[in-house]
């Protein structure tokens, strides 16, 4: 009995811990510092995205095999759809992951922030190096591709 309400604690606490912030100008700066010295992908979606959606299905498959780690996911529908968000993210057991969602009216002004080349279009990725050059990936995201940087990543 002990065991499954110290195993129940852990769910909820772990559960209590995740959160999607809140990305506003400025906060790709907060991300890189976060990263320093690290790989990381990052990742925009949205709800309405087909795509992107099969996205989060690919890193739910690919959870079950491997820790996911220097994941960065950034929604782009706005804090109005944090409910929905987090319900997408909770189904795919994604919540574990550094969520973000855009946090400030002014859409157009968040996009520039993290790119000012990126007029809107989903799905795109981002692929950090080391030295934080940007590798950008403009469409789908293969599971193949996901899990072969996931393990090289990883080394």
């Amino acid at each position: 009995m002990r065991i499954i309400l110290l195993v129940l604690l852990c769910a909820i606490l772990s559960f209590v811990h995740a959160e999607v912030k809140h990305y506003d100008v400025g906060s790709l700066k907060e991300i890189e510092q976060y990263y320093d010295g690290q790989e990381f992908l990052l990742i925009l979606w949205s709800h309405d995205c087909p795509p992107c959606r099969q996205e989060l299905e690919y890193l739910e498959i690919i959870q079950k095999q491997m820790v996911l780690k220097n994941i960065v996911l950034i929604n782009t529908d706005g804090k109005d759809e944090l409910a929905r968000v987090e319900e997408i993210l909770t189904l795919h057991n994604l919540m574990v992951l550094d969520n973000w969602i855009f946090a400030n009216d002014n859409i157009e002004r968040l996009r520039y922030s993290i790119d000012e080349n990126w007029a809107g279009e989903l799905p795109k990725s981002y692929f950090y190096s080391i030295a934080h050059e940007r590798r950008v990936k403009s469409g789908s995201l293969s599971i193949e591709l996901l899990k072969r940087w996931l393990v090289n990543s990883q080394r």
